[in-house]
């Protein structure tokens, strides 16, 4: 006997339910049979979906907020009402629509998941998002402010410009279907539905049509629609949005059908006069009654409201918060980046892939603790000996490391400062007006700014320093320290600084419990060494790597025990890829701090405890700079370089809120380092908000620097979204800018594979083979193997890869080592060489990577499961598949999950249990990012393969439309990509559409015109083709 409640089977005997203790009629049977027409708070429907509440309630239904208890989400459900759901043409009609609907991925669209039937009723759960409905708010508020009206709706022609652009049109566009979250972003429900829902009204009985008030003309007249049609519906939500009215209004909706064909809209203007003319042209166009007159395209809609926008002032203006990224959200398998940013905020290279530049951004906003920030800027040589230009910034650089001990104040990096004058057109500068200083105050988002001078008095150096308030003009009570040389100068910093800290009122308990190390110490004893070090910061700043490199050497050969330097060179060694060298100056800075701590200051001591943690040791040891990090945080909240470490970390467990915050605190207080700013878009571009990651890039271009890095960023994210001709304008700019980095070719051969030129991309990387530089190097065998894998031709990438694995191994690269060997075990995958994949498997295993390590070991051990069951070693997969779940369960990355119900619905696939393969599998999906590289494709192989083996042709159908659609994802998974065609052509043959199966299996044969010799689906796909030709 099943329950009603929890649907728990109990015996027929049962009085009471044994799960939930719901008394059992004995007619329970008969009540099951009974098409449910509510549910109630607490009941656990279909026996996943825990009700929290009702959302409200229409045509179509009910909707409930509810638990998923099986993947641990609140989502919504909609209960179609029974008489609805027993028409079976709506129901067969409305299951098409949603698998089109579901292939909608937008911020701005609400996700449909998928259409169920339990306790004989049908549901359709969706995503839940938690607000208001647009026609809600306009209730409770009249008319919209301009600004809020002009934000909902661009961010609905973004959602519409998404799904028209995949064929998808809603028919049923209104306010009741637009919900608008806390933060003003707003989401478009019900795709899919109004096309599947008939209703008697208009013109006869069983004519579908939308709701009378929001249908377009040709809607009135059941005739076809098109995109053209949502057009109009929009132009019907502007017009109320603006003036709270819907422009036609009658008693039926016959009448109201009638107007809409043939009357026309009374002007907004006159019923609004505060709406700016343009707006009202727009909404009028919208109207009109022909479809040809109105705009073509949502987006030219979104064009003409972004330009009415721009003249707006700026109080008016609204932009959508980040939303809580907590639904279903997960990282990207792409190689991890590997970004080290120096000690006081170095410029630094992300590993293999890009180089990144220091540089400014503006912050307006105090700081949140409210401590003083001070800008310390270059000082004024009036030596008039230029052999000691190199002190305008040596002076500068030891007080921002003095200062910078400090726990009660914040000091711009000596990066930070770089950028803000170099922003500023002031770089080269060492006096300054009072204009210049309130610029600087402005651009680093500092109260207080020092700057000064040095010069000689007969055998004496003197320095002269001046602590200001620039925006009042007020100038503090002026500093002089005087020394022999240099060397007899450097130790007297502290009395400078210690004056500057009674200036800025710090009481005399904080001036007595503050941090105050020698100056001389740590930094160094030695004004030479010293001066190599601030030489060697320039080139570094400049992206120069082995000139710092060389200055470095030389001052640790002057002062052996200079920990700052050995950190540094840490940082650049690893930017060049020299990581022998890397490990080797990080354990002599370790070995230091450990035996010599009174040479480095504790602030910049808690961020290497931090750093090392996490950039040198595996994930489970992460745990321990997450603790560092919030004991630092305590004391220095809003430093940049504890705040980015924390990010990293996040990102890489997939806390995507956390790193979001983290991100957000590096960039709003005085972090100047490129690569916050492109992981934030990468966080954005994982919970799948493209245009609030193109509106981070463009804000770094636009307020930092157009430079080259920021124009490959932006061209990504174009390539990711399907915007070739706007990623083309990106990389030309990017190679204007910096026409012999390496990073353009490696981006243009990028957009090459995406446009389909194979042969010139191929062209494009093999040029990167033959560079001397090794990120240079990497990225072309890296985007070569991604190549041929595409094209077939995994014979000769073995060839090129396999001595690869072993010059790495020599060159002490281990991280490229292994990732050489898990190719070369894929690769052997593909081609059936099970055997040589598997001795692959176990050298990926066995080298240790690092901070990777564990991350790349979950990897391998997933392979490895999936070798064994392209070997009909199914007992040896599961055993493996429980070794990985042990495996996951020991990490911070729980989310990595998805590996093992990847391989456990590979493995049920191959024991033919369909139903729990889907179950394992679409679980999977569900945890999956969008991210730089769109969502896996190895899993939706996997889930399209099950839906075609259990004869559910359309849903593999769907899966493997998805994957022929991806972007950028294709450069990652070629081999899925290409033999997607190949299974849409099987798909099209068994439904008799002999012109579709004809035109896949030709795409599948023209990027398999080289494969190997031996793939089966080559010839296959030949005959198949011939046939179909007769």
């Amino acid at each position: 006997m099943k329950c009603p409640k929890c649907q728990h089977e109990n015996p027929p005997e049962s009085a009471y339910c044994g799960k939930c203790a719901t008394p059992l009629r004995p007619n329970v049977t008969e009540t099951l049979q009974t098409p449910i027409h509510e549910l109630t708070t607490g009941q656990t429907f279909a026996g996943r979906y825990q009700i929290i509440e009702e959302l409200g309630h229409g045509g179509m239904g009910r909707v409930y907020k509810v638990h998923d208890t099986k993947v641990g989400e609140k989502i919504a459900l909609k209960l179609i009402r029974p008489e609805v759901a027993s028409d079976k043409d709506t129901i067969e009609r409305f299951s098409n629509e949603l698998r089109l609907a579901r292939r909608i991925g937008h911020r701005n669209v609400c996700k449909m998941f998928d259409i169920g039937e339990a306790a004989g009723a049908r549901f359709i759960t969706m995503e839940y998002v938690h607000g208001e409905d647009l026609k809600s708010m306009i209730h409770m508020s009249g008319s919209l402010s301009l600004g809020m009206l002009l934000s909902v709706a661009k961010q609905v022609c973004e959602g519409l410009a998404e799904a028209h652009g995949l064929g998808v049109v809603h028919r049923d566009l209104k306010p009741q279907n637009i919900m608008i979250d806390k933060n003003g972003n707003a989401k478009i429900m019900d795709f899919g539905i109004a096309r599947s829902v008939r209703e008697k009204g208009i013109t006869g009985p069983s004519v579908m049509i939308g709701t009378p008030e929001y249908m377009s003309p040709e809607q009135a007249e059941a005739k076809d629609v098109n995109h053209r049609s949502d057009i109009y519906s929009l132009g019907v939500i502007l017009y109320e949005m603006a003036t709270s009215r819907v422009p036609f209004e009658g008693e039926t909706a016959l009448s109201v059908a009638m107007k809409h064909k043939g009357e026309a809209p009374r002007p907004p203007k006159e019923l609004n006069p505060g709406l700016p003319d343009d707006l009202s042209g727009v909404i009028l166009k919208c109207l009109e009654k022909d479809k040809a007159k109105r705009y073509q395209s949502a987006s030219d809609v979104r064009s003409e409201l972004e330009r009415i926008e721009k003249g707006l002032p700026t109080t008016e203006k609204i932009l959508p918060s980040a939303r809580s990224t907590s639904r279903q959200i997960t990282v990207s398998f792409s190689p991890k980046k590997i970004i080290v940013p120096g000690l006081i905020g170095l410029a630094v290279v992300a590993a293999g892939i890009v180089i990144l530049s220091v540089l400014p951004r503006k912050r307006i906003a105090t700081p949140a603790s409210a401590r003083p920030t001070v800008a310390v800027v270059n000082f004024e040589n009036k030596t008039g000996d230029k052999a000691l230009d190199n002190w305008s910034t040596g002076i500068r650089d030891l007080l921002i490391m003095d200062l910078n001990q400090s726990r009660f104040l914040d000091v711009l990096t000596d990066s930070d400062i770089y950028g803000v004058l170099k922003k500023l057109d002031l770089a080269d500068a060492s006096a300054y007006s009072t204009a210049d200083l309130v610029r600087i105050a402005d651009e680093g988002g500092a109260q207080y700014t020092v700057n000064g001078s040095f010069l000689k008095a007969g055998d004496q150096i003197v320095i002269n320093a001046t602590c200001r308030k620039p925006h009042s003009r007020e100038g503090l009570s002026p500093v002089q320290v005087a020394g022999g040389n240099f060397d007899e100068i450097m130790p007297k910093i502290r009395e400078i600084t210690r004056k500057i800290k009674a200036d800025l009122n710090l009481t005399a308990t904080q001036l007595a419990a503050d941090v105050d190390q020698s100056i001389g110490d740590i930094a160094s004893p030695s004004a030479e060494a010293w001066a190599y070090y601030v030489e060697s910061r320039r080139h570094h700043f400049r992206i120069e790597y082995a000139d710092a490199i060389r200055l470095l050497r030389k001052a640790v050969a002057i002062d052996p025990e200079f920990i700052m330097a050995y950190w540094a060179l840490r940082s650049a060694s690893q930017n060049i890829l020299d990581y022998p060298e890397a490990r080797k100056y990080e354990a002599k800075a370790l070995e230091l701090i450990q035996n010599r701590p009174e040479r480095i200051s504790e602030k910049d001591r808690n961020v290497i405890e931090l750093e090392h943690y996490y950039w040198n040791r595996p994930e489970p040891d992460w745990a321990k700079s997450l603790e560092a990090g919030r004991k630092n945080l305590a004391l220095y909240p809003d430093h940049p370089r504890i705040n980015y470490t924390m990010a990293c970390i996040f990102g890489d467990i997939e806390e995507w809120d956390e790193a979001l915050k983290h991100y957000e605190k590096c960039i709003s207080t005085k972090f100047r380092f490129g690569a916050a700013y492109s992981q934030i878009a990468d966080v954005y571009r994982a919970i799948n908000m493209p245009d609030k990651a193109q509106e981070v890039l463009e804000k770094y271009l636009r307020e930092i620097e157009n430079n080259a890095f920021g124009r490959r960023e932006l061209a990504y994210l174009h390539l990711g979204q399907n915007r070739l001709d706007l990623a083309a304008k990106e990389l030309e700019a990017a190679e204007t800018l910096a026409p012999d980095d390496y990073s353009n070719r490696v981006l243009r051969a990028s957009w090459l594979v995406r446009k389909g030129d194979l042969a010139e991309a191929e062209a494009a990387y093999r040029a990167l083979v033959g560079e001397k530089t090794p990120a240079a190097r990497y990225s072309g065998y890296r985007g070569l193997g991604n190549l041929l894998i595409l094209e077939g031709r995994d014979r000769e990438l073995i060839k090129i890869v396999a001595p690869l694995a072993e010059q790495f191994k020599k060159s002490g690269l281990p991280d490229l080592e292994r990732t050489c060997h898990e190719s070369l075990a894929r690769a052997y995958l593909i081609s059936g060489r099970t055997e040589a994949a598997r001795n692959e498997c176990r050298k990926a295993f066995a080298i240790d990577t690092g901070n990777t390590d564990f991350g790349n070991k979950r990897s391998v051990i997933h392979l490895r499961g999936l070798i064994h069951l392209a070997s009909n070693r199914i007992d040896e997969a599961e055993i493996t598949a429980g070794e990985l779940k042990a495996f996951i369960e020991k990490g911070l990355n729980k989310k990595a999950i998805r590996l093992y119900d990847h391989l456990m619905g590979a493995i049920e696939l191959k024991r033919k249990n369909f139903s729990r393969a889907v179950e394992y599998l679409e679980r999977a999906e569900r945890s999956l990012p969008y991210g730089r590289y769109e969502k896996a494709a190895w899993i939706l192989d996997t889930l399209a393969l099950t839906y075609f083996s259990s004869g559910d042709l359309e849903k593999a159908r769907e899966k493997y439309e998805h994957i022929t659609a991806l972007t950028t994802g294709r450069l990652s998974y070629g081999d899925i990509y290409a033999r997607a065609f190949y299974r849409l052509g099987q798909i099209h043959e068994k439904l008799g559409d002999k012109a579709k199966a004809r035109e896949n299996y030709a795409k599948f044969l023209e990027l398999w015109k080289d494969a190997d010799p031996g793939f089966s689906e080559v010839e296959d796909a030949r005959k198949r083709l011939e046939v179909l030709g007769k």
